[in-house]
């Protein structure tokens, strides 16, 4: 195995892999996440009909194989001078809006006017293009337009090979606006790249391995191979057996001291891991970013989402790792935008909340509870028969057609039906058509196996049935002494 390529990741036991974020040491690696980000940038730019040259290390791919490298850094683009104004003002709101972030170049670059890196919100890790202002002078030699960023100023490229531009199509379904003379600009940018190859690692100088691409590629696949079934290795043999539902972020990591999203990600699957997990119901979107490694880790796990707030533009690329998203208000979620971000669609439907009581003596918590479970969605309730009270210990005081009535005129739900048994939760769920359910935290996980999201909301302090029981008794007794 090439030696400068083992050099790169020194301690390869210490050195492990995620779809996300790739390796967790200093060398990049393009991966299909990287990918989709490129797709969804790409296609902004074109819709913004911004005029953009793709060069440098992408073209040098591309004369390979048709594929990018595979540890590429970055794209990199040219936008002439007379596009910058519709890149600035028009492209990069737009791109904003979709989830990338963007930076300078350098420190003293705004007065130089090179450019920008455009990244995805996550991160580099997960996506950058460098984007390089760029004139032409007076002898047809294209320049950037600042501190001369970019190894094309110094090698007196022509405006001739660089329009207009030739469309091609790489990594098999992806097509750019490259130079128009793209093999002339590489071999004189370049060299020969076929038989030499420069491992050249977040922009450091690199050194060159004096071998055919393929053998330098194969050997660098290889250990990405090595280094992901170690990965795997941490989570073979796990048994899809439990549906898990997490609320909250900040409280699931609160015992965890990791401050990155890379380590978060692996506490993340080594619970996921532990827990058997076969089903996950997220209410939270902050951990959407974890499903991309779950969706590569974890081939029979399946993913909801549940949108109960304003989805975040960046999380919008992540929803391709999810099989069904449920939303409680439309304008939480751009739905327009599907077409553009996945691959897989996934089943995309309102969410439909179940819940189950007695609302004997209704009042104000079983009110609170109604309404805010129907704030997630149409709400359908089941009321406890008097049977099934009486095999839970329990004796009404009002009866069941008094108080399904007194759920009806709360005006919260839908539809409300009798509940017969505790033991039927399920088939409840599943022939009422919903998706989640919702109960009092007094019934803390005591539904979690039931085949869909399971929420359990703070009691209403103060109040209770029991209570008013209670004081009826403590009535009648003080007026009998009376």
């Amino acid at each position: 195995m090439t030696k400068e390529l083992l050099k790169l990741f020194n301690d390869i036991d210490k050195i492990y892999y995620l779809e996300s974020f790739g390796f967790n040491n200093d060398v990049p690696v393009y991966r299909n996440f990287t990918h989709l980000n490129a797709k969804v940038f790409f296609y902004i730019l074109d819709k913004c009909d911004l005029e953009y040259y793709v060069f440098a290390g992408t073209s040098v791919g591309y004369i390979r194989n048709k594929k990018n490298i595979p540890w590429v850094d970055d794209y990199d683009i040219i936008v002439f001078e007379e596009e910058i104004n519709k890149f600035e003002n028009v492209v990069m709101p737009k791109l904003i809006e979709y989830g990338f972030a963007h930076d300078l170049p350098m420190p003293y670059s705004k007065k130089c006017n090179v450019g920008y890196h455009i990244m995805s919100n996550f991160g580099q890790k997960c996506f950058q293009c460098d984007v390089f202002y760029t004139n032409v002078n007076s002898e047809g030699i294209i320049k950037n337009t600042g501190i001369h960023w970019g190894l094309y100023n110094t090698k007196n490229i022509h405006i001739d090979m660089v329009k207009p531009s030739k469309y091609l199509t790489i990594d098999n379904d992806l097509t750019l606006p490259f130079f128009n003379e793209i093999e002339k600009d590489v071999e004189i940018e370049y060299g020969d790249v076929y038989n030499n190859v420069v491992l050249n690692i977040n922009h450091s100088q690199g050194y060159s391995v004096n071998e055919d691409f393929n053998k330098t590629y194969k050997h660098f696949n290889d250990i990405k191979c090595e280094i992901i079934n170690k990965t795997y290795s941490l989570f073979k043999n796990h048994k899809y057996n439990e549906n898990i539902s997490l609320e909250n972020y900040d409280d699931f990591f609160l015992d965890y001291k990791y401050d990155d999203l890379y380590n978060m990600s692996i506490v993340f699957m080594k619970y996921i891991y532990t827990h058997n997990a076969k089903h996950l119901y997220i209410l939270d979107q902050r951990f959407l970013i974890f499903c991309v490694d779950l969706k590569f880790y974890f081939n029979n796990i399946k993913i909801s989402f549940y949108v109960t707030c304003k989805l975040e533009n960046k999380n919008e690329i992540l929803l391709n790792y999810v099989d069904n998203v449920f939303y409680s208000n439309k304008d939480y979620i751009n739905i327009d935008n599907f077409d553009l971000f996945f691959l897989q669609k996934p089943n995309i439907n309102k969410i439909k909340v179940i819940t189950f009581g007695t609302y004997d003596l209704f009042h104000i918590g079983h009110e609170n509870i109604l309404k805010r479970s129907s704030e997630y969605g149409e709400l359908v309730v089941g009321v406890s028969t008097d049977e099934l009270n009486l095999k839970k210990g329990k004796i009404s005081i009002n009866n069941l057609e008094k108080r399904k009535s007194d759920v009806y005129n709360s005006t919260y739900a839908i539809e409300i039906f009798d509940e017969e048994s505790l033991e039927l939760k399920n088939e409840y769920i599943k022939k009422y058509n919903c998706n989640l359910l919702i109960m009092g935290d007094d019934w803390k996980n005591a539904f979690n196996e039931c085949d869909c999201a399971c929420l359990y909301l703070p009691r209403t302090p103060g109040i209770s049935t029991t209570m008013l029981k209670e004081e009826m008794k403590l009535n009648e007794t003080t007026n009998e002494i009376i």
